[in-house]
């Protein structure tokens, strides 16, 4: 698609306030994480250098949020700035009407959108990990452990190594439990369709043990039997990966392992539809921006310093209706495919909205 002149000059122009103003709110979200992480640093007399090596690492999980808000702030600042400078009114007496302007942005938007689609669904949850990863084991100098999603997950106990199917940390259940005891070979099999834990220790329920002997081999079942050797809930709540860790495909498989075993995905489906519907939410902010951005002429109401207000008052807003309807969708109190989607399309109505306006 071929761009007219003035499209390109639009293109260039806002290409240049977007990354600054990219730039300095990234650059303000390293700063708050990097103070935090320093608390830690400070208090365990780990080197700095830590602290500087996880800020970077999360700094992509920080772009998932602040990539709307940077170019709603950067079109209304953009548009701030042409209308003081009357060039909409200029392009409009040679024929080109103010809202054809629109269309090299929008296409900055899915450029960027694209990125965003890449980034929140695969870089943001790898980096997000290995910053977690930075903070546990090298500032907060925690044993190293391997986490894993919390369904098909392999973990090695003591003596044991073990299959969970399924694990629960709300009702701190795991389901088809596989372990095996070694010690110089294999002792002992040991298989249960459900374990349980009652505030002290793990039940097992419809328990096979094969005890492999040189000699005599048993095999027992109990219809419910203590389990004192498995791994306890909290720290299999810590070998668990969190949501913002796991890559979309891992979040996909996941929610589909609930789904058979009757476990309530809400949390985990509101996660996967908002990474792909926030991917989208540049396009939206600059339909709201735009007009948002384009005032009448040399007034009081133009400029850089009233677009960045603007700006960061809309994405409040945004933010606040997005938090919130997210939190119902985590709940499971309304389907999270609406709690996400919806407020992106009560603001691009209001944005459509304020642009018929700008076209009568």
């Amino acid at each position: 698609m071929k761009l007219k002149t003035y499209e390109k000059y639009i293109s260039k122009e806002h290409g240049k306030i977007f990354a600054l103003v990219l730039s300095a709110l990234a650059s303000i979200y390293m700063l708050v994480v990097f103070l935090e992480i320093l608390d830690d640093v400070l208090e365990k007399k780990a080197p700095v250098i830590y602290a500087l090596q996880a800020t970077l690492f999360k700094l992509p999980f920080g772009i998932k949020e602040i990539g709307a808000t940077s170019i709603l702030i950067s079109v209304i600042i953009f548009m701030s700035i042409l209308s003081k400078n009357l060039e909409p009114i200029i392009l409009n007496s040679l024929g080109v009407p103010v809202t054809k302007i629109i269309k090299p942005l929008i296409l900055q938007a899915l450029a960027f959108s694209v990125f965003l689609f890449v980034n929140n669904n695969y870089i943001a949850p790898a980096t997000f990990y290995k910053s977690k990863d930075i903070i546990e084991t090298k500032i907060m100098k925690k044993k190293k452990t391997k986490r894993t999603k919390p369904t098909r997950m392999w973990i090695k106990h003591g003596s044991h190594i073990c299959y969970i199917g399924v694990f629960d940390d709300k009702k701190l259940t795991a389901k088809d439990i596989k372990c095996v005891k070694i010690n110089e070979q294999v002792d002992e099999i040991l298989q249960a369709q459900t374990l349980k834990w009652n505030g002290k220790r793990w039940m097992g329920y419809k328990v096979k043990i094969w005890q492999i002997e040189q000699e005599k081999p048993k095999n027992l079942y109990f219809k419910a039997a203590p389990i004192d050797f498995f791994i306890a809930p909290f720290e299999l709540k810590e070998r668990k990966k969190q949501m913002e860790e796991m890559s979309t495909p891992e979040l996909y498989g996941f929610i589909k392992d609930l789904k058979k075993e009757a476990i309530d995905a809400s949390p985990y489906l509101t996660e996967m539809y908002s990474r792909i519907f926030l991917s989208i939410s540049p396009v939206i902010m600059v339909i709201l921006g735009f007009p948002l951005g384009l005032s009448r002429g040399r007034g009081k109401g133009s400029g850089a310093v009233i677009g960045i207000i603007k700006g960061l008052a809309i994405s409040a807003a945004f933010w606040m209706s997005y938090y919130s309807f997210s939190y119902l969708g985590k709940m499971g109190w309304i389907p999270p495919i609406i709690a996400t989607s919806l407020p992106l399309i009560i603001f691009l109505a209001v944005g459509k909205k304020f642009l018929e306006e700008v076209e009568s």
